[in-house]
């Protein structure tokens, strides 16, 4: 993998502008966030236990309809975690976007992403690791820390 499951020390080496940021799961004293520039629009939060990245938030930073992530801009993201992964999109209901979630297998450790066309992230964790504390993110929680994007094509529920 090549952003989680990575040190700090190491991550910090590969990615550019390091800046404190706020936990996405919280609960953990094992837990810390850092913020990185991602190229171009994009920042990613980085989500520490006991020192190793455990969870990736990639995020736009741009206002409007561009908030919305384009297929390659999620492929890119998730490419920078691993190489391979298979996408399952979740049953919604009508008035609701649907949630598209990612599994990627490498060795011993799989990765789970999840990314909604109507919010502006991309997020991927790594829910176990061997003599670490679990990641269980509450994806509902992590959706109200985030605006709603609108496509003004059709009309809002």
């Amino acid at each position: 993998m090549n952003i989680l499951t990575q040190t700090k020390e190491q991550i910090a080496a590969q990615l550019t502008g390091e800046r404190f940021a706020q936990a996405l799961i919280g609960g953990f004293h094992v837990e810390s966030a850092w913020e990185y520039d991602f190229g171009g629009t994009l920042t990613v939060r980085i989500g520490y236990y006991n020192g190793i990245a455990r969870y990736a938030c990639f995020i736009k930073a741009t206002l409007g309809a561009s908030l919305k992530f384009a297929p390659e801009e999620v492929e890119a993201c998730l490419v920078s975690i691993a190489a391979t992964w298979t996408t399952e999109a979740a049953a919604a209901e009508p008035s609701t976007v649907p949630t598209i979630r990612y599994r990627c297998p490498e060795g011993a450790v799989t990765a789970l992403a999840w990314h909604k066309d109507d919010k502006p992230y991309v997020f991927a964790y790594v829910p176990s690791l061997s003599g670490q504390p679990p990641v269980i993110p509450s994806q509902a929680s992590i959706d109200q820390k985030f605006p709603t994007v609108y496509d003004n094509t059709r009309p809002r529920p």
